[in-house]
């Protein structure tokens, strides 16, 4: 098995037993009334088209539809897509199932895209198909367009239950109530995250983090918010 078919099915399994947010995340939301709309204009109001790659459920679609955003949302996991269409019945052809494999020419629903928001997914590809990833994206937002998108970083304690594997994975095998296997692409510095997201021109680089359980650790992600520029 492929690693991103390995990663696909583990996803395919937790969405079956419940897995998924139901309210969108503070970093979500500051991304939006900090950056979009305080910094950038870019609230809703005139229907700008958004792209929610890996959108799960759904969560973070709704807030910005509730913004005024036309949304969109792929993800490969098919259980998730279904609780999507069900949601959004009005509107169910907005969301897709894809192939977890990126192709440089794929092309969702045939838009431009004003935002494209990449929340905790493009950590689970290789070097190269993040990097095919990127260009397909980059490729589907307007100029001037903002790409939102999350890393995990090694203060992650993920890290810590992680070995090297190939292409940049690392695979993550966890016990206890998080009881899975996954292969995760880290970002090491600030550095590692410009360089991995070099064909769009930075706006804010930050991270998120949070502990619930002291055994458990950091949950820390870099935070990038970039335009592209032609």
């Amino acid at each position: 098995m492929d690693y991103w078919q390995q990663n696909a099915a583990h996803h395919d399994q937790a969405f079956k037993q419940g897995y998924g947010i139901h309210y969108p995340e503070g970093h979500i939301i500051r991304v939006y009334e900090r950056i979009l709309k305080y910094e950038l204009g870019i609230d809703g109001s005139k229907g700008e088209k958004l792209l929610d790659f890996g959108c799960g459920n759904a969560t973070h679609s709704s807030f910005f539809r509730s913004k005024g955003f036309d949304i969109y949302g792929v993800d490969a996991d098919a259980t998730a897509i279904r609780r999507c269409r069900e949601s959004f019945p009005e509107i169910s052809g907005h969301f897709e199932v894809i192939d977890p494999k990126p192709l440089l020419e794929r092309k969702f629903f045939g838009h431009t895209y004003d935002v494209i928001l990449a929340n905790q997914v493009l950590y689970y590809f290789s070097n190269p198909d993040l990097e095919a990833c990127l260009r397909s994206l980059h490729s589907q937002l307007r100029t001037d367009g903002v790409f939102i998108a999350s890393m995990m970083g090694p203060q992650h304690y993920f890290y810590r239950h992680s070995e090297e594997a190939s292409e940049g994975l690392r695979r993550v095998s966890l016990s206890g109530r998080t009881k899975a296997i996954s292969l995760i692409n880290f970002t090491y510095s600030k550095e590692d995250l410009l360089e991995k997201f070099r064909l769009f021109k930075p706006i804010s680089i930050g991270y998120y983090d949070f502990q619930i359980r002291e055994e458990e650790g950091s949950s820390f992600h870099y935070l990038f918010v970039g335009r592209k520029e032609s």
